[in-house]
C-alpha cells in the first residue's frame, strides 16, 4: 500500500517525469490535458454511471428494464462504431469528433437525466432514463474510435505504456474516491434528492472534462487523414492485417468467455450468496484497490517486455477468476478473488489498450479500433445469452466453470495466433532516454 500511494503523488504532475517531451510544447500541453480530461472524466462517471440501474429501481423500474438498457447499450456500440470511424477518417478532425460526441454529450444526458427526475414519474421516467442512456451511449460509441485513435496520435510510443498506466493508476483512485461518495449522497438524499446532487456534481466534472479535452492541440497527422487514399478501399486493406484479424478471432472467444459469467456476479452475490448492497460496495472497493496494484505492476514492464508479454502474463490469471468463485461462501472469500479479478484486469485492460494502439498501423487505426469495438459489442450480446440459458438450466456454478473455460481458450488462442511484432515494445534503452 505505501508503494501505491508514493506511486500516486509521483504522479500528480505525470509530464514532467517524460522529459522527452518537454522540448515539445504542444506534446507536452496535450499530455497534461489528456492526464485532467482522465481524471475529471472518471470523476463524473463515479458520480452517476454505477447508479443508473438504482435510479431505473427507484424511479418504478424492473429488473427487465435494466437488461433491456444494457441489451440496447450493447447494439448502440454494435451499429455505432464503423459510421463513427468512417466520418473521423472522411473528415480528417479525430479531436473534433471525439469532443462533440464523447465528451459534450456527457454534461447534456447528465442535464436530461437530472429534468427527468423533476418532472417525470412512474413509467414515463422509466422509459426517459433507459431512452438517455441509449443515446449517450450510442453517441459515446460514434466517438470511441476517434477518440481512441486520438491517444495513438498523441502519446509518444516510447512512453506510452508508462504513461497510459500512470493516467489510469490515478483515475482509478479518482474512481475509488467519487463512487462511496455518490453512494453516500445518494443514500441520504433519497429519491429524487439525492439522484439530483449527485447528478450534479457528475455535471460539474463532466464539464471540466469536456472544457480539459478542448484544450488539446489537433495533432498533425490526425488532420491530414481522410482523403482519397484511405477511402472504401482502405476497410478491404483492413482485411490483409492478418495479425489485427487473427487478435479479433481472439478477443471474441476472450470477450464470449467472460461475458457468460461477468453480468450475472451481482445477482449471484444477492441472491444465492445472501451479500448486502453494503457489503457489495465493500468488495468493489477491493477490487479497485487491487486494479492499482495491477496497473502498476504490469504497466511499468509494458514498454521494456510489450503489451503482448502484458496481456499474457494477466490474461493466464483472468480464468481462474470465476473458478475461485466456486468456492466462494462468505465476504471474505469473495474479497480473496476481488484482489484476484482487480489485479489480473488491471494490467490486462492497460495492455490491451496499448496492444490495440500499435497492431495496426495508423492510417487504419480509426477502423481498426471500430471493428475491434464491434466484436467487442457482438461478444457482449451472445455471451450473456448463453450465461442466461446456463443460469437458468444449471445455477451460476455452471456459468463459473463455462466462463472460465472460455477465457482460458481466448488467451491460449492469443498466444498461438498472435505473434510479437516489431514496435510491441520500446526496449529498455528507450525506457532510459526519457
Amino acid at each position: 500500500m505505501k508503494s501505491i500511494m508514493k506511486a500516486i503523488k509521483q504522479r500528480i504532475r505525470p509530464v514532467e517525469f517524460f522529459p522527452s517531451v518537454k522540448s515539445q510544447p504542444g506534446v507536452h500541453r496535450a499530455l497534461r490535458m489528456l492526464w485532467l480530461e482522465g481524471v475529471f472524466l472518471t470523476i463524473s462517471q463515479g458520480f452517476y454511471t454505477e447508479y443508473v440501474s438504482l435510479l431505473i429501481l427507484d424511479a418504478g423500474g424492473l429488473v427487465r428494464h435494466i437488461a433491456q438498457l444494457a441489451s440496447l447499450n450493447n447494439l448502440a456500440s454494435l451499429v455505432a462504431q464503423i459510421p463513427g470511424a468512417r466520418l473521423s477518417e472522411s473528415r480528417g478532425k479525430p479531436k473534433l469528433i471525439a469532443l462533440l460526441a464523447t465528451r459534450a454529450i456527457v454534461p447534456i444526458v447528465l442535464v436530461l437525466l437530472i429534468l427527468t427526475t423533476v418532472f417525470l414519474r412512474g413509467p414515463s421516467a422509466v422509459y426517459c432514463i433507459c431512452a438517455i442512456s441509449v443515446l449517450g451511449a450510442l453517441s459515446t460509441a460514434f466517438g470511441s474510435p476517434a477518440y481512441t485513435s486520438l491517444l495513438g496520435d498523441l502519446i509518444p510510443m516510447r512512453i506510452r505504456g508508462r504513461y497510459l498506466s500512470s493516467r489510469q493508476l490515478f483515475m482509478t483512485v479518482c474512481g475509488l474516491l467519487a463512487a462511496p461518495i455518490a453512494g453516500h449522497v445518494i443514500q441520504t438524499g433519497g429519491f429524487p434528492s439525492g439522484y439530483q446532487i449527485s447528478m450534479g456534481l457528475a455535471l460539474i466534472a463532466g464539464v471540466a472534462a469536456t472544457l480539459s479535452y478542448g484544450r488539446i492541440p489537433e495533432p498533425t497527422v490526425a488532420s491530414q487523414r481522410g482523403k482519397p487514399a484511405h477511402g472504401v478501399t482502405g476497410w478491404k486493406d483492413l482485411l490483409r492485417e492478418r495479425r489485427f484479424i487473427r487478435y479479433c478471432l481472439t478477443a471474441l472467444i476472450w470477450g464470449i468467455g467472460c461475458q457468460i459469467a461477468a453480468p450475472f456476479f451481482s445477482a449471484h452475490m444477492v441472491e444465492n450468496l445472501g451479500f448486502s448492497k453494503t457489503t457489495i460496495g465493500l468488495l468493489r472497493m477491493v477490487t479497485m484497490l487491487a486494479t492499482l496494484a495491477g496497473t502498476r505492476v504490469l504497466g511499468q514492464r509494458i514498454d521494456r517486455r510489450g503489451a503482448r508479454w502484458a496481456m499474457i502474463v494477466s490474461g493466464l490469471l483472468v480464468p481462474f477468476i470465476p473458478w475461485s468463485w466456486l468456492v466462494v461462501r462468505l465476504p471474505w472469500h469473495a474479497a480473496l478473488s476481488n484482489v484476484l479479478s482487480g489485479f489480473a484486469w488491471g494490467g490486462y485492460n492497460l495492455a490491451a489498450l496499448h496492444l490495440l494502439l500499435g497492431i495496426v498501423s495508423e492510417p487504419r487505426r480509426a477502423r481498426s479500433i471500430a471493428v475491434f469495438n464491434v466484436v467487442n459489442a457482438l461478444a457482449a450480446i451472445l455471451g450473456p445469452m448463453v450465461g442466461g440459458v446456463l443460469y437458468a438450466s444449471y445455477g451460476f456454478r455452471s456459468n463459473l466453470i463455462v466462463s472460465g473455460a472460455g477465457r482460458l481458450m481466448g488467451i491460449l488462442a492469443f498466444i498461438l495466433l498472435v505473434r510479437e511484432w516489431k514496435g510491441d515494445r520500446t526496449g529498455a534503452g528507450a525506457s532510459r532516454a526519457v
